[in-house]
């Protein structure tokens, strides 16, 4: 038998198109201040000992501060204007004592993000709810895009690999469990164990609170803009600069593979890690601009990966993560079946059907170019 021993991977990455990641928290008006076309974050109870003798006179909501998050999102509207002295006192500080440490965190806004958020503060039927990334250590540090994540992109490529053709599996777990020869109970039968993923810190400057929508193609080839719109910290992506590549996009991955990974009959090494990723993945890249996107304009995204690809071949990554990846990405090619509330008569879609929209954000003035969630790219390095 081959001595067992560790090989270490990097991935040099770049958003393609953003990216979210979450931590489940929802922040609603009560707990942020808009003020020069930025987002600033704050503990409530920490500004009430800053709050000058008017401030605190027309402040009425300090029982309300006890509230939990649920009960906060219940009474959203009513705490919009009993928190208005609050945010009178966050804009004063913000003046006053930029660097107090009251404010724990500081995300530039876009144009969209800024006037949905403002207009929530004025308007009933708006919450003004924003989601923020994920931050290593809680709010207050960088954001960061978890190990965790991107392991689940290679598990499911590497699982549709691995899947016979022709099988029929009941369930998406079942699928898993297959492809992979995982065993109930038993961990150790796990072929990823061998594979570990470090969290990546991500550049604090490469994020922006921004508006989402669904988008969903017309027939003939129009656009249609969705009804749903929602805030979310995202980041920046090479689809907006294109054909600039900014360097404050890139970050690194750290990658630790057994090479016991490579025995057995769910084998792998680091080569064959790296491009059965880009496969199951490249297939989806494509096939959604054909679905979705070949009058979006934003065909620079699919010219710079095939350039890429060309330059660093074997070396090439493609993934998509995080939220709003979308099922197609998430699911084994062969078996997936994605979930469609709108029918009446079948809620589950048949295997391989694709879903009708996407999950995007748009760029420039007016309608703008559309962007979809998740997809990142880069080169692999290997270290023998």
């Amino acid at each position: 038998m081959t001595p067992r021993r560790k090989i270490s991977l990097t991935l040099n990455l770049a958003p393609l198109t953003p990216l979210h990641v979450g931590d489940g928290m929802t922040y609603l008006p009560d707990s942020y201040v808009l003020h020069d076309k930025h987002l600033y974050l704050f503990d409530p109870a920490a500004l009430l000992g800053e709050m000058n003798s008017t401030e605190r006179e027309s402040f009425r909501g300090a029982d309300d501060l006890e509230m939990s998050s649920a009960e906060r999102e219940r009474f959203a509207d009513d705490l919009k204007q009993i928190f208005a002295p609050l945010h009178d006192c966050a804009r004063r500080l913000i003046e006053s004592k930029p660097a107090s440490g009251l404010f724990t965190a500081k995300i530039p806004l876009t144009g969209r993000a800024e006037g949905l958020l403002s207009s929530a503060l004025h308007k009933a039927e708006r919450q003004g709810a924003v989601r923020l990334f994920i931050r290593s250590g809680g709010i207050g540090n960088g954001p960061y895009l978890p190990g965790s994540s991107l392991k689940g992109a290679f598990r499911t490529a590497l699982a549709s690999a691995f899947l016979p053709r022709g099988a029929s599996p009941r369930t998406h777990e079942e699928a898993m469990r297959a492809a992979l020869g995982v065993k109930a109970g038993k961990p150790e039968s796990d072929p990823l164990r061998f594979l570990s993923i470090g969290d990546a810190p991500l550049p604090r400057e490469i994020t922006v609170i921004d508006q989402a929508e669904l988008f969903q193609p017309q027939r003939g080839g129009g656009r249609q803009r969705g009804r749903v719109q929602m805030v979310y910290e995202r980041t920046l992506s090479l689809g907006e600069f294109l054909p600039c590549e900014p360097k404050m996009l890139n970050f690194s991955v750290r990658i630790t593979l057994d090479t016991a990974a490579a025995e057995g009959p769910r084998s792998f090494d680091a080569e064959k890690l790296i491009g059965t990723l880009r496969d199951f993945h490249e297939k989806i890249f494509f096939e959604e601009r054909e679905r979705f996107f070949k009058n979006a304009e934003i065909d620079a995204i699919y010219t710079y990966y095939e350039k890429a690809k060309e330059k660093y071949r074997e070396k090439t990554v493609l993934l998509r993560c995080g939220r709003f990846g979308h099922f197609e990405s998430k699911s084994l090619e062969g078996v997936r079946r994605g979930v469609f509330p709108q029918r009446r008569s079948m809620k589950e879609g048949d295997p391989n059907e694709w879903g009708r929209s996407r999950t995007v954000i748009r760029c420039g003035k007016g309608d703008g170019k559309v962007l979809p969630f998740g997809w990142l790219t880069g080169r692999a390095e290997i270290e023998t």
